[in-house]
Parts: structure tokens; C-alpha cells; sequence
């Protein structure tokens, strides 16, 4: 029986507390229906509410019961005023989220008065929730306009130069009617070589050697190389077979790494870059052994060039226009093209984008002189466009139709730097440093 009596108390009592959590829940309701209201309707309740005085010393704020505020002594009690909510707002209510304790009871939305104004001059400005999440900045325009990287997938398809250009949308479009404009190439005046008077050349190099020493394994290749490469002109770099040239460019794209010396390219030091660093600071590189990728097609190589998305239209108009032979087995395989085929691939994947400098090797060697001629006027056109062009070549006619300045190696060591014309037009020295009789040839 006392068993009885004892469960029917909890009951009881577990029935008081539902009742009042019941009651509860129905004032929140109703205080949430009144302020939805409120909401929609001038406030007018905000002259009745009790005011908070905080001193500007940093006073405790006043009890949210309503009673009046301490205030320190001197000081007018309108001062650093705002206004008290009687009690905390519920879930929802203001501006999406319940009261946090960060607002000690003060209403978010109350103006805040400037000591020393009058009272309808109060800043409306929110009080900021310590609690509420910060939200994330916006991508910066910088971020938003990088190209993303080119990946050869199966779903990339490379533009076909047979195509119309209207199908394509990479290409120029008429600013008034939206079509696609013909592509043109913009070839500027020849640049200036650089008056050697009264600015050294080393102040416009782009590129600049000082004392590079490089070995291979235990052998020293370079001993003290040091050379200036100056903006928008063609350097030639010359030599006997072994003078160390080949080993010149590929210390400079970090595939060897320099022993001593410098290494600057516009204003920054590249000699402890990684390779790939170097091409990405705007470097293109054509090897002497063309190293094409037989497996992939001719687009697909040319792709690979291609860093900062898939290429131009007018870029790959000028391309096959350079090289007629890349058209014509755009979709074949790289392995099926002939030795110049492959030496025109191997410039065009660096010529895909338009690099700060070029580094080109022996681009004619194994030729025929068709090729030749091919690759010559490529070059010249390139260089009609004031690029900065590094160019090992063995062909000295080829080095003098399209060099502006010239260096000389000898047992990995500078011999001789001058201008083009200079070399060419002093058999003794050609005699001298490369061992050349050209029997006074045009």
C-alpha cells in the first residue's frame, strides 16, 4: 500500500512539472507571436523601457530588473546610455539567433549615445556579437580571374585548325555584335638594339651570369661563365663542339645545378630554383633533343605548353602558319613525324605562350635546308615580336641572320662577347675563337 501511495506522488509530481514546462513553452510562444508582431508595427515600447547607465569608466551595467543604475558621482546620467531589454529575447527572435551571453542583456539593436551629443544625434549603429561567426571573405579578383591548370584528360579535346573560328570561343570577339573577330597578329617595329652608352649592358639584362661554375660528376664544365642577355634582342651563344654551350642552358633551367657564381633573371636569383620554378617565372626551353612525347598527338604536345589553360585560337593559328606540318598531322601521333616535323613540335610547345625568354638549342642542327628555312623565318618572326631569345646554334650563317648580341665559350669559359655584327663582320676573329674559314662568304 505504501508502494501505491509513493508511486502515485511521482506521478503527481512528474505531472506538476510537464504542467509548468507546458506553461512555459506557451509564454515563449506568445512572447515570440508579440515580437513577430512588434516587428511589423513602429516601435513604441522603446520610450518604457528602463534605461542602462554605463559610466565611461567602465561601471558594472545595470540589473535588467528595471531599478534604477548606479551613477558615478559628476557624471549626468545620460551619458554612455543604452537601452535594457526586460528580459532575454527567445530562440529566434532579433536577428536569427538567441540572446548570447556576450550581450549581458542589452538589446543588440539599440542606439548607442555619443557622450557630449544630444540624445537624437544617437549612432545607430548594432552592437557586433562576439559569439557570431565571422563570415569567409570573398575570393579576391586576382584569385577569381587565375586560369586553372590544363590536365590532358580524355574529356579535353583540342581545337582542330580546320575548324571555323566561330566554333571556337577562346579567340578574340567583336566588343558591339559578339562575333568572333579575325585573328590577326600584332607584329611591332624591330626593337632597338641597346645603346651600350652611357648605361652598362648589365642594367637591361634580363638574364644575367656572373661566374657559374658547373660540374658533372667529377668533371668541370664551366669554369667562369659570365653573360648578360639583353631584353628584346637575340643572343647567340657559340662555340667549338665541348665548349660547354648545351651545359650553359641547362645550368640556367636548374637541370644542373651551378657550383658558384649567380644566376639573376629579372631581378630575382635562380640558380637554387627547382626547375619547374624557373619555367613558371615565364622561361621556355627547347632542348637539343627535342624531347616530344611520341605517344601523345601533335595537339597534345602542344597542349603540354600550354600553362595557364588550353590555348589561344590566333595563338594556334600562327603556330601552323610558323609550321604548316603541325596542321597537317594535328591528330596524328608525335612519333610519326620526321626529324624537322619533330624539331618545328618541340619549338611550337614552347612557342604556345608567350614567355619572358627563350632558351633555344642548335633548333637547326640535322636539318635539311628546307627545314632550315622553315625554322629560320619562325625565329625571325618571334623576334620581329621582341621577344628575348638565348639561342645555341652551330649554323654561323644562321647565327648571323638572326643574332643581335653574341658570346663566345672556350673550354667552359667566356672568351668573347660583343655585338653580332662585330664576330661577322672580322674573319680573324671568327679564325681565332671558332676556328671558322668561311672564305669571305656573304
Amino acid at each position: 500500500m505504501a508502494d501505491d501511495d509513493k508511486r502515485q506522488d511521482d506521478n503527481g509530481g512528474l505531472h506538476l512539472r510537464v504542467d509548468r514546462l507546458a506553461a512555459a513553452m506557451e509564454s515563449a510562444r506568445a512572447r515570440a507571436r508579440a515580437n513577430a508582431a512588434g516587428a511589423s508595427a513602429p516601435d513604441t515600447t522603446a520610450a518604457r523601457r528602463p534605461a542602462v547607465s554605463v559610466p565611461s569608466g567602465g561601471g558594472d551595467a545595470a540589473p535588467p530588473d528595471g531599478s534604477s543604475p548606479p551613477v558615478a558621482p559628476g557624471q549626468a546620467a545620460s551619458a554612455w546610455t543604452r537601452t535594457a531589454v526586460p528580459e532575454a529575447a527567445p530562440h529566434g527572435a532579433g536577428h536569427g539567433r538567441p540572446a548570447a551571453p556576450g550581450y549581458m542583456g542589452l538589446d543588440p539593436e539599440a542606439p548607442v549615445a555619443v557622450p557630449g551629443a544630444d540624445h537624437d544625434a544617437r549612432r545607430s549603429e548594432p552592437v557586433r556579437d562576439p559569439h557570431a561567426a565571422v563570415p569567409p571573405s570573398p575570393p579576391s579578383d586576382a584569385a577569381m580571374a587565375a586560369p586553372a591548370p590544363l590536365l590532358l584528360t580524355r574529356a579535353y579535346h583540342p581545337p582542330d585548325p580546320e575548324s571555323a573560328p566561330a566554333d571556337d570561343h577562346s579567340g578574340p570577339r567583336d566588343a558591339d555584335t559578339g562575333d568572333a573577330a579575325p585573328a590577326t597578329i600584332v607584329v611591332p617595329a624591330t626593337p632597338a638594339m641597346p645603346s651600350p652608352a652611357p648605361q652598362p649592358v648589365r642594367a637591361a639584362a634580363l638574364l644575367a651570369l656572373s661566374q657559374v661554375a658547373t660540374d658533372i660528376g667529377r668533371y668541370r664544365i664551366l669554369g667562369d661563365v659570365t653573360l648578360d642577355v639583353p631584353r628584346g634582342a637575340v643572343t647567340m651563344l657559340l662555340g667549338r663542339n665541348g665548349a660547354g654551350k648545351t651545359t650553359t642552358l641547362r645550368t640556367i633551367m636548374g637541370l644542373w645545378r651551378a657550383r658558384a657564381g649567380e644566376i639573376v633573371f629579372a631581378g630575382d636569383r635562380i640558380d637554387r630554383w627547382a626547375t619547374h620554378r624557373i619555367a613558371r617565372a615565364g622561361i621556355g626551353y627547347v632542348p637539343e633533343s627535342m624531347s616530344i612525347f611520341a605517344d601523345l598527338t601533335v595537339a597534345e604536345n602542344i597542349a603540354l605548353g600550354a600553362r595557364a589553360g588550353a590555348p589561344g585560337r590566333d595563338r594556334l593559328d600562327w603556330l601552323t602558319g610558323l609550321f604548316p606540318p603541325l596542321g597537317t598531322f594535328w591528330r596524328s601521333p608525335a612519333g610519326n613525324l620526321s626529324g624537322g616535323q619533330k624539331q618545328m613540335l618541340a619549338l611550337a610547345r614552347a612557342l604556345v605562350e608567350k614567355r619572358r625568354l627563350y632558351l633555344i638549342d642548335e633548333p637547326t642542327k640535322g636539318l635539311a635546308p628546307v627545314i632550315v628555312d622553315t625554322v629560320v623565318a619562325a625565329l625571325r618572326d618571334l623576334k620581329l615580336q621582341g621577344a628575348t631569345i638565348l639561342m645555341v646554334e652551330q649554323n654561323f650563317a644562321v647565327a648571323r641572320a638572326l643574332g643581335d648580341a653574341c658570346a663566345v665559350l672556350e673550354d667552359g669559359r667566356m672568351a668573347w662577347s660583343g655585338s653580332m655584327a662585330a664576330l661577322a663582320d672580322d674573319p680573324a676573329l671568327q679564325a681565332r675563337l671558332m676556328g671558322l674559314d668561311l672564305g669571305g662568304a656573304a
